[in-house]
């Protein structure tokens, strides 16, 4: 499976050809980059600006792939991560945040170290609290939850 920077292939996608049919091409390849595992599901993508990571879910298998877009290369992989699906990077807090339905949890990863450091499980009440008073947008709702969910569980 090749990365050919899905970022732009959606945008691309959203905004749609329009006008002549033999208007210059919309995307220029850059770079084909092998993607380890299986060539299936590489699904949600978080970009880190201040690091220049992308953080890419690889659903069917289990795993969070950090792409280097320096290096155009594979950092790492964070593994046991079944099914992840949604994917949040945070720079503000040096966090990256993964949805784990495979375990019903929510992984929080440090930026830095590229580990799981925490394993936050289902609390509907915090996030019923969360939708009701959370005001100040997704950093601040993110600061929230690694507050009450992270900190205060050591």
């Amino acid at each position: 499976m090749h990365l050919v920077s899905a970022l732009l292939v959606s945008m691309a996608l959203a905004s749609g050809a329009k006008g002549s049919t033999t208007s210059a091409p919309v995307l220029e390849r850059v770079a084909d980059v092998p993607l380890p595992g299986p060539p299936v599901r590489f699904d949600y993508q978080s970009i880190d600006t201040t690091a220049n990571r992308l953080y890419i879910s690889h659903m069917n298998a289990g795993d969070l792939v950090v792409f280097n877009l320096n290096s155009r290369s594979v950092e790492t992989t964070v593994s046991e991560l079944p099914r992840t699906t949604g994917v949040w990077s945070v720079p503000a807090l040096g966090k990256v945040y993964a949805s784990v339905p495979g375990h019903h949890h929510v992984a929080v990863i440090d930026a830095h170290t590229l580990r799981v450091e925490a394993r936050v499980g289902r609390r509907r009440s915090h996030l019923l609290r969360l939708g009701t008073f959370g005001f100040g947008g997704p950093i601040a709702l993110a600061g929230y939850m690694q507050r009450d969910l992270v900190d205060r569980r050591r």
